[in-house]
């Protein structure tokens, strides 16, 4: 009998010293924070959202640990129990013994909370970013041919500029007013000698239905300031691709090289009843035009790091003006030719995010 009592005597003892003091340190184990910008997330996933971002210092009771994450619990501003998780490496295993209790009177039927950290919900805050941007411009351009009598049939002339890429650069200031929805505004300069193919029919003086052609290549100027604005849609704001769309407002204004003459050469035998032409100059004329329009556009946000991204954007503009055409002779009136402003456009670039407190 004294045997049994001895040996339970024993167990009990090596209970006290082992067992019990390890079970008394996990349920007084804490968690200290010792890095700087910590955040503590509602999930334990760094793509989880981040409900608070606590100062360097502060202590949480140690719920369990999971994987390289800590559970923790801590009370809101308005005295609300959050369960959530922060990351081993933001801070230190700390013992009850080294946490100073502070003195601070409870609310009834509350559980004293052990710190308090500021909450800062990052996803509310607005956010500004600047674009920087290279920029290659399709432009629609305009392909205009008038008729007009002369020997009794028509002399024809063409005059036109092909869809041709402008190169340039953007840029634009983007404010987040929520979270998905983006209020933006660029700002485009394009400059560019565009191929130009001007060509002119003249009837023949001996045979009827027979007009000679020719065709002259040149290099017009086109300067164009685009002014665009509108909105975007961000459907994703969680991962490291974003894709995006909008649409809006568009200004454009610029200057154009537009053909008023072509100089050419008529060669006629009446006795081969042979008729040639050959255009040798073109004189331009420099011309003003604006006009607003509308802007479509998708692109793709890739992220780089909490200030930066690249990325990539398509754009469609709609915008055409008419503009007073100068005949190439004297004995014709003026007319009207439209030139399309508008066209597509392919941004690659950069942005760089500022968040306002």
């Amino acid at each position: 009998m004294k045997i049994k009592l001895r040996r339970n005597a024993l167990v009990s003892l090596i209970i006290a010293i082992f067992i019990l003091p390890s079970i008394g340190r996990a349920e007084e184990q804490k968690v200290k924070v010792v890095v700087d910008k910590a955040s503590i997330r509602l999930e334990p996933s760094m793509e989880s959202e981040i409900i608070a971002s606590p100062a360097v210092g502060a202590i949480y009771d140690m719920e369990k640990k999971i994987g390289e994450w800590y559970e923790i619990k801590f009370y809101s501003k308005i005295g609300v129990l959050i369960t959530g998780y922060i990351h081993q490496m933001f801070v230190e295993v700390v013992s009850e013994e080294a946490v100073p209790k502070p003195k601070v009177p409870q609310m009834p039927g509350k559980r004293e909370p052990t710190a308090k950290p500021k909450e800062v919900v990052a996803q509310k805050r607005p956010t500004l970013n600047l674009k920087l941007s290279a920029m290659s411009y399709a432009v629609n351009g305009y392909d205009y041919t008038y008729r007009f009598p002369y020997r009794g049939e028509f002399f024809t002339a063409r005059d036109s500029i092909e869809k041709e890429s402008l190169l340039g650069f953007d840029i634009g200031v983007g404010y987040f007013l929520k979270r998905n929805f983006e209020l933006e505004g660029c700002v485009s300069f394009l400059a560019k000698h565009l191929p130009g193919l001007y060509v002119i029919g003249v009837p023949s003086p001996y045979v009827s239905n027979d007009p000679a052609y020719d065709e002259f290549l040149a290099h017009p100027y086109v300067k164009e300031f685009i002014l665009s604005f509108g909105f975007s849609f961000h459907p994703l704001t969680r991962s490291g691709f974003k894709p995006y769309f909008g649409a809006g407002g568009v200004f454009i204004t610029g200057r154009w090289d537009l053909m008023t003459a072509i100089s050419y050469r008529e060669t006629t035998d009446a006795v081969t009843q042979t008729h040639s032409v050959e255009i040798y100059d073109v004189s331009f004329e420099k011309i003003n035009v604006s006009k607003f329009g509308f802007i479509f556009k998708i692109g793709l946000n890739i992220t780089m790091s909490r200030k930066t991204a690249f990325f990539s954007e398509l754009r469609f503009l709609s915008a055409k003006k008419k503009v007073s055409h100068p005949a190439i002779l004297q004995r014709v009136p003026t007319e009207m030719a439209e030139i399309g402003l508008g066209g597509s456009s392919l941004l690659l670039g950069i942005k760089i995010f500022f968040n306002l407190r």
